[in-house]
């Protein structure tokens, strides 16, 4: 057995951990120490007890074995109003969480939470629900905090701790169980090499002309011995002259022939070459197209990836070597990009002009230089300022693909998603990625309100000071980029307008990151 004492100054949460406790001493945020006097029997297994009311402390008798998930049991003539302000039952100090946020109150049907006019809302399984009757198992979320509900008592599993109380609660005594929490690890990225080859083609050969004008020469060289004849009287220069022809004819005809069959072997042989080649090429090209699709997946591919937690989430990283040429690479749709392959067509000669195998490899150049359907990618910090126009529906549908790839291959720590977005378009879903939060989880990168996108934009604003400041005094020269990313997305630009932060957003600088 044991205690846990939880002490509480200003939105700090102190939690120590003893064995043995009267009186408690406590280190306050000034540096000094108060010790506070606790009566050991009034304490009761499993519940807290109030020690002090400024600073508040509250002090818990629990079992060391077992797993404390801070549960209390509601009671039925009790309500429970849940806010930032301090005098709510269930106190949430986060600057997300409105002053009068929602009230827990029990019907004759059973525990009802309700949203009290709210800024950011109340959300039971994902979905934000203006009032809801609550069932077993439902999860609650909250401006960051997270509940559950199950027979008549709320469990708070919230990684910002345990809520001031205003009550005294009665806490339910955990079981004794392991618990098993989804765990993932990013492993090293293994990435296949585009595809790059040269093809280098040969020329098919000199083109066998046809034996055309072999009857005209032979009647010019048959014309003197006929005319010999004419004149002499004598027929035998005639008869030489004709039998020369003949012979001349049917030598001709032979070479006629022969220049055909050859005319014929080469075409087919430079067919040969170049199917062989085609179905090489034609390979290459589908497996560079498998490779780009791979690397650059679709939607669909990309939810898998996360609902499934498969390996490859969050692969890309600004430390890996592997994700240099692709860190912040987006994808944007599908079209023609270049296939890799490299192919030098061959040297024609005046003579051979005509000769149609050397439009073959034109076509073929024409047909495997690029591919078709490709991922087309735009690179964020080559472009760190990006404009985005078209039909609404369709520019929403596009940013938020672009914000799905962009939370799928990079981890949260190196990639915050800022979002100033209208409340009425359909933007909620990305409340749900890690990379909207604070790295203490506290509020979120979103805002759908003016006040909202001014407190928001405060911060950034002092923050990208300071990295200008850091870049003009020490990177001029090395260019070193600052971590986290942060990706901004302007959904709404009324909620930007003014505002100090958009001559830094609008600098194309990418060393702001």
């Amino acid at each position: 057995m044991g205690f846990i004492v939880y002490t509480y100054f200003n939105e700090i949460v102190v939690k120590s951990q003893v064995d043995a406790l009267s009186p408690v001493s406590v280190g306050r945020s000034d540096g000094l120490n108060q010790t506070y006097q606790v009566d050991l029997n009034a304490l009761k297994y499993g519940e807290h007890s109030l020690v002090s009311a400024t600073p508040q402390i509250i002090m818990v008798y629990y079992d060391s074995q077992c797993d404390f998930r801070k549960t209390i049991i509601l009671q039925q003539k009790e309500t429970y109003p849940i806010g930032r302000a301090a005098d709510s039952s269930i106190v949430l100090k986060t600057k997300q969480v409105s002053s009068k946020h929602a009230l827990l109150s029990y019907t004759n049907s059973g525990w009802v939470l309700e949203d009290m006019g709210s800024t950011n809302g109340i959300y039971i399984n994902g979905a934000k629900v203006q009032q809801r009757l609550l069932q077993d198992d439902d999860v609650i979320h909250i401006a960051g905090w997270e509940f559950e509900y199950k027979e008549g008592t709320i469990r708070f599993t919230s990684t910002l701790g345990v809520p001031a109380f205003n009550f005294s609660p009665t806490f339910a005594v955990p079981e004794k169980r392991e618990i098993k929490y989804p765990e993932f690890s990013r492993v090293p990225r293994i990435k296949t090499k585009p595809v790059s080859k040269d093809y280098d083609f040969i020329p098919p050969g000199y083109k066998q002309g046809a034996m055309q004008g072999s009857l005209r020469e032979n009647l010019l060289a048959a014309a003197p011995g006929a005319l010999m004849s004419v004149f002499t009287g004598n027929p035998l220069p005639l008869l030489f002259s004709g039998m020369s022809m003949a012979v001349s004819a049917k030598k001709n005809a032979g070479q006629k022939k022969s220049a055909a069959m050859n005319e014929q072997k080469r075409v087919e042989d430079y067919n040969t070459y170049l199917d062989a080649l085609e179905k090489e090429m034609k390979e290459l090209v589908a497996t560079q197209s498998r490779l780009l699709h791979s690397v650059n997946p679709g939607i669909k591919v990309c939810l898998a990836i996360a609902e499934e937690r498969k390996l490859r989430l969050w692969e890309r990283s600004v430390f890996d070597h592997v994700s240099e040429d692709d860190y912040l690479s987006i994808r944007m749709g599908l079209g023609k990009v270049d296939s890799g392959l490299n192919i030098l067509l061959p040297r024609e000669n005046l003579s051979a002009s005509d000769d149609e195998l050397l439009q073959k490899p034109k076509e073929f150049a024409a047909k495997y230089a690029r591919i078709q359907d490709a991922p087309i990618t735009m690179n964020l910090k080559e472009s760190p300022t990006v404009g985005i126009i078209g039909a609404r529906d369709r520019v929403i549908n596009c940013v938020n693909s672009m914000v799905m790839n962009i939370a799928v291959h990079h981890p949260y720590d190196e990639v915050k998603i800022v979002c100033l977005c209208n409340e009425h378009e359909h933007w909620e879903w990305m409340r749900w990625l890690p990379h909207t939060w604070n790295d203490d989880k506290t509020y979120r990168y979103m805002a759908s309100t003016r006040q909202d996108a001014k407190e928001l934009l405060r911060e950034f604003d002092e923050m990208l000071k300071s990295r200008q400041k850091e870049i003009d005094d020490h990177d001029r020269y090395n260019n070193t980029v600052k971590l986290p990313y942060y990706i901004f997305v302007i959904a709404d630009k009324s909620l930007a307008d003014n505002s100090t932060i958009m001559r830094q957003l609008l600098s194309n600088n990418p060393y702001l990151a």
